[in-house]
């Protein structure tokens, strides 16, 4: 039986190799054949983002530099997580808050997935995903369509060689990530890597999130993942919302 991975602030079995392991790796990119799921319906507007990236350390063609990108702090939307294990519920809450949909009560979200609003429970990777793809109704009484896939998720065997890549792509045009490492989801935010001249990745310094996981009625706390959290990294979902 598929070991059911939690998604609560609880601690699991490490998974090596994920982000840290894929920089620097060709491999296969993911299709878009889940977003275009959305074609026809206009792309709610991303949060605003910054790229900032140093000279090189070396004149030409060698040398590598050092970049920033992320959603600015001011414009993430973060919600703590009103039990334990919702912390999976929080970030989506954040990721829709932060494109302008505002759902203020969490427990619609956890109906969403288990047709009742008082299981505090964990949900997996593919959980998540589910959870996100439907219409949703914002409390301004708007509608707007939500969709999601996974980057990376070990659980389920999908490997991305590319994935720190499209983590600094979405993070560039303002779409923050989910991201899930030693049995917590925290909502990614902004990254700091080194790159070469021909675009090639060298190494990620340091990934910032939204941390969930904080006392009842505050909102999630800016922090950098840990080391161990980035090696244990298994599951990165990328969202998009369309008014």
């Amino acid at each position: 039986m598929r070991e059911r991975w939690f998604w609560g602030h609880v601690r699991i079995r490490a998974l090596s190799g994920v982000i840290v392991a894929a920089m620097g790796r060709s491999g296969h990119s993911l299709g878009r054949r889940a977003f275009l799921a959305g074609a026809g319906a206009a792309l709610a507007a991303p949060a605003s983002a910054g790229l900032v990236c140093t000279g090189f350390t070396e004149a030409a063609p060698g040398g590598v530099q050092r970049c920033t990108v992320g959603v600015p702090s001011v414009a993430v939307q973060g919600a703590g997580q009103l039990c334990r294990y919702w912390c999976w519920a929080a970030c989506i809450q954040s990721l829709f808050a932060t494109t302008g949909y505002v759902i203020s009560d969490q427990q619609r979200i956890v109906e969403a997935l288990f047709g009742r609003r008082d299981v505090c429970a964990t949900a997996t990777g593919a959980e998540i995903i589910r959870t996100i793809n439907r219409d949703w109704k914002a409390d301004d009484g708007r509608w707007f369509r939500a969709w999601a896939q996974p980057l990376l998720d070990l659980t389920l065997g999908l490997r991305n060689a590319n994935v720190a890549q499209g983590v600094a792509w979405d993070l560039a045009n303002g779409y923050p990530l989910i991201n899930g490492a030693l049995g917590h989801a925290t909502l990614l935010t902004a990254m700091t890597y080194l790159t070469d001249r021909a675009g090639g990745s060298k190494g990620i310094l340091d990934i910032t999130v939204r941390d969930p996981w904080v006392p009842v009625g505050q909102p999630a706390a800016p922090r950098s993942l840990s080391a161990e959290e980035l090696k244990s990294t298994f599951f990165v979902a990328q969202v998009r919302v369309y008014a």
